[in-house]
């Protein structure tokens, strides 16, 4: 069985920006409806998650649209801002014992982030997924400023590819759906000590328990 995975990469579009920085990462999964409470068998729930530098301007509009390559028949999914988002995942801190200010996006101060969180309506990706898959991407501008890991203040994009799915060699129609992508279970960190040594995991899982 060919396994169906999620690959999140974040790369550089070379071009003067044109906004204000604030991307700091993200993130494109999906869900197969397997439940009827959840909706329409076999279709799918595309997710979309942002994360905001909040000393930046804020992601405009409560739509975003996910574009769709290798897939004449589905070019785009529109994902909505769900119930309750952006949220506010900054940090939290002591201000007692600690002496710091507890970080917030309402007074932001450096290292305060905020999750932009985005769902489709059940989509239907029929057809069989070409060898290369199909690959869902978001882009917007810019990275954030304050990085020193790589490019900032340059294109941000999102992307994940939907591989097909094989069954004794031979590749399924993605409709109805066969397969969720992976999720990460763990939200990000964003503000580790310097000096100290610091491990993390994504906690990465899988709704079907294929291997990752």
């Amino acid at each position: 069985m060919k396994k169906l995975f999620l690959i999140i990469l974040i790369t550089f579009i070379f071009f003067a920006p044109v906004k204000a920085s604030h991307l700091m990462g993200g993130e494109i999964t999906w869900t197969c409806i397997t439940n009827p409470a959840n909706g329409p068998v076999g279709l799918y729930i595309f997710t979309l998650k942002v994360y905001r530098d909040c000393n930046g301007i804020a992601i405009g509009g409560t739509t975003q649209t996910i574009i769709v390559h290798n897939n004449p028949l589905v070019p785009t999914i529109n994902v909505d801002l769900i119930p309750g988002a952006p949220f506010d995942i900054s940090p939290l801190c002591d201000p007692v014992n600690s002496g710091n200010p507890q970080m917030s996006c309402v007074n932001p101060q450096q290292g305060s982030v905020e999750e932009y969180v985005y769902q489709s309506l059940p989509v239907n990706l029929a057809g069989i997924p070409p060898a290369g898959g199909w690959h869902f991407t978001w882009d917007d501008c810019c990275r954030n400023g304050a990085i020193t890991n790589g490019f900032a203040n340059l294109g941000f994009t999102l992307r994940a590819v939907m591989y097909p799915y094989s069954i004794l060699g031979v590749p399924q129609n993605a409709n109805p759906c066969f397969d969720s992508s992976p999720q990460f279970t763990e939200q990000p960190k964003t503000i580790i000590c310097i000096g100290y040594p610091f491990s993390y995991s994504h906690n990465a899982s899988d709704p079907e328990l294929d291997s990752l």
